[in-house]
């Protein structure tokens, strides 16, 4: 796959009220119902995840969407990018979020979910990565800030903050498979920890590849003047982690489910720093590895 730009149309006009339209998704094989009155968010929504949608699955999650006018929107002053507004609503048993022009509820027993939002492009991918980070436990799994790729045959995840190197990471390695530049799903199969591809972009503006790969190893970039590496324990590597796993909940049990996750992943995946230098000769210094 080629890991340029992609062109994703915005449609400007007021939605159209219609019967609902509906398709499904298919995101670390986890399957999603995303349903609208709307046409024109119907329409956004093919043309952003159309590397994961699929047919005639029974989806898991379910979600409709209904496009506000801006001012029946629910606005909170706290939420910032990196900290929405969550809560979890113990008498409906429901968790509720308002975020970068969104407010929606999630219940995660049932699955269903609903989010009244503008019409953008953009809104769905950060309620589904909400839900996403809540459901992901059940598997179990969890969503991290990584790039990811598959190359020669063997599954990297490369976790950082913004700056770090995640996206060009992924543009210096132009032979390999994307998965992700910004946000990967990793979830537990039989033991073994498994990177799955996302439409969840960030500065490529690309989606992923919809398939997966078993992880091979854990690079945690860092920009230099040369390339080297160095071998993390599992402690250094969780401590490295966790500040990068996307997590919205303050529960304590959904914590430590998390935590506990976290710890034996970096205990089963070997961990390195990466120093580099914005060239692709720092693969040699894995390759040699």
């Amino acid at each position: 796959m080629a890991l340029g730009q992609k062109e994703i149309k915005v449609v400007s006009s007021k939605a159209e009220s219609s019967p609902h339209n509906s398709l499904e998704l298919s995101i670390g094989s986890i399957a999603t119902l995303i349903s609208s009155r709307s046409q024109e968010f119907m329409v956004q929504t093919k043309e952003r995840y159309a590397n994961f949608i699929a047919d005639g699955i029974d989806p898991s999650i379910k979600i409709e969407v209904e496009i506000l006018p801006p001012q029946n929107l629910k606005t909170n002053p706290t939420p910032t990018v990196e900290n929405p507004d969550v809560r979890f609503d113990n008498s409906k048993g429901r968790w509720t979020i308002i975020w970068q022009g969104l407010s929606g509820e999630f219940d995660l027993k049932s699955g269903e979910g609903r989010m009244g939002c503008g019409l953008s492009p953009v809104v769905l991918n950060s309620f589904l990565r909400f839900i996403y980070s809540l459901i992901l436990l059940r598997e179990p799994g969890f969503l991290v800030h990584a790039s990811s790729l598959i190359k020669n045959g063997k599954g990297y995840i490369f976790p950082g903050k913004s700056g770090a190197g995640k996206t060009t990471i992924t543009q210096l390695s132009p032979d390999s498979t994307l998965l992700s530049d910004d946000i990967s799903l990793i979830k537990m199969l039989n033991g073994t920890p498994v990177a799955f591809g996302t439409p969840f972009w960030g500065a490529l503006a690309v989606g992923g590849e919809n398939t997966s790969t078993p992880i091979t190893e854990i690079y945690f970039p860092i920009k230099g003047k040369t390339n080297y590496m160095k071998r993390l324990n599992p402690r250094q590597a969780l401590e490295k982690l966790l500040p990068n796993v996307v997590f919205f909940a303050r529960e304590e049990e959904f914590s430590k489910q998390l935590f506990n996750l976290c710890s034996d992943f970096v205990t089963m995946v070997p961990a390195y720093e990466l120093h580099f230098l914005p060239k692709p000769t720092f693969w040699r210094c894995i390759d040699a590895k």
